[in-house]
């Protein structure tokens, strides 16, 4: 029972004893400050999350705007080797 005596007196000096209060009121006000602060920590998680997805596709179309750009190139260059390449019926100069 001294354990019993030594929590309630804690318990009284934090406020939480007595009156209407109770030890699972304490314990289930200690909770809820847990669960909100999880819930917090979530929140700005989640945010910190969104953050960095935008930040992903930003580049995304960064890039996708790059490798458009570069097979447009591509298709170019091929298109002008094939106009200045000689045909079967040219001779090559030499």
């Amino acid at each position: 029972m001294a354990g019993g005596r030594y929590a309630q007196r804690t318990l009284r000096c934090l406020g939480v004893w007595g009156g209407t209060h109770s030890v699972p009121y304490f314990f289930g006000f200690v909770m809820q400050e847990k669960l909100i602060i999880r819930l917090n920590q979530l929140r700005d998680e989640y945010a910190e999350g969104q953050r960095v997805m935008g930040e992903l596709q930003d580049k995304q179309t960064g890039l996708q705007q790059t490798l458009l750009r570069i097979s447009g190139a591509i298709q170019v260059l091929e298109e002008l080797l094939r106009e200045d390449a000689p045909t079967e019926h040219e001779p090559q100069q030499e």
